[in-house]
């Protein structure tokens, strides 16, 4: 019998988990930041045609160019730093409640694996539990990278974007778009869910423990389970995108474009059809898969270094 056998991997505390998925995280956005950009000019773009003023049809090439046209490469990385903040802190927080209420559950059951119900239910609980704390950094980073330069109120830094948006709208003004914001909380428990359920599929076909699963099989599972959270929830990001754009804000609550979760569904059903709540899909598509796989990949092996350093 080898030393493996003998002395099985402790668990690790949560916050490991939370460690590893921020440094995962942030690997994945430097490279993955354009596709980004793509995804939340192209969801704004819309904007015009809900709020009446006249706007040229916009397509993912036309972006592209448009960008690098008249702002230039750099442009792609707006609002990296937000993103990096954000992403960190969601992922990191996310895995550590993620992790923190598996065990919970586990332990009250005494079991060592839970069903998919209730691998969904702690995805969403995680979900919820990191909103409030990152709804105002992502915010902030939607508004710079949807803001060209030269414009009104111009965001010359993630600083300055709060002191701008507090000033203008108040405190309440860093919490708008929570509400899709909750609703893309079941977001996490769909791929989640998915996630465990495809590794543990790896691990019996293969008969080994999912703490052996190869690079190929965790990057298999995770990208599939993004896709499938992706498509069935990625009307909310539109509507939240919508929300969070300054270009809602107004002086005269009558004036405003878009009153509320509701109000944005229904106008975008109503001026663009069920397209609308698509726009920017294939860049996003193009950015959370690999993004996923890569954070979740980085998370797996870094918690991996933890877990034999710890042993």
């Amino acid at each position: 019998m080898n030393k493996t056998e003998q002395t099985p991997n402790k668990p690790l505390p949560p916050y490991y988990d939370g460690i590893s998925a921020s440094l995962g995280s942030t690997i994945a956005i430097v490279i993955l930041q354009p596709f980004d950009l793509l995804k939340v000019r192209l969801q704004g773009s819309g904007f015009g045609k809900v709020s009446g003023t006249s706007v040229q049809k916009e397509s993912l090439v036309g972006v592209f160019k448009n960008i690098l046209k008249n702002e230039g490469v750099a442009q792609f990385w707006r609002g990296v730093g937000p993103t990096v903040l954000a992403n960190g802190i969601a992922w990191g927080a996310y895995m550590h409640f993620y992790e923190t209420f598996k065990n919970m559950v586990k332990e009250k059951q005494g079991v060592d694996q839970l069903s998919s119900k209730v691998h969904f239910m702690c995805g969403i609980a995680a979900g919820a539990s990191q909103v409030f704390i990152t709804n105002p950094i992502f915010l902030i980073k939607t508004r710079m990278q949807l803001q060209k330069p030269g414009a009104e109120s111009y965001y010359t830094s993630f600083y300055d974007g709060v002191k701008k948006t507090v000033a203008r709208e108040g405190y309440r003004g860093l919490y708008k778009g929570v509400v899709p914001a909750l609703w893309l909380t079941s977001h996490g428990g769909i791929q989640m869910s998915a996630y465990e359920e495809i590794k543990l599929h790896f691990a019996k076909s293969s008969n080994k423990s999912l703490s052996n699963l190869t690079t190929t099989e965790i990057f298999i599972a995770s990208s599939i389970s993004k896709l499938i959270a992706s498509t069935v929830l990625y009307p909310f990001q539109t509507i939240k995108t919508r929300l969070q754009d300054e270009r809602n804000i107004v002086t005269k609550e009558d004036q405003r474009v878009y009153r509320g979760t509701a109000d944005v569904a229904k106008k975008i059903l109503k001026h663009e059809g069920l397209i609308g709540f698509y726009r920017g899909f294939i860049p996003n598509t193009l950015k959370v898969i690999p993004n996923s796989s890569i954070t979740l990949l980085a998370y797996e092996e870094i918690k991996k270094l933890f877990q034999n350093a710890n042993n």
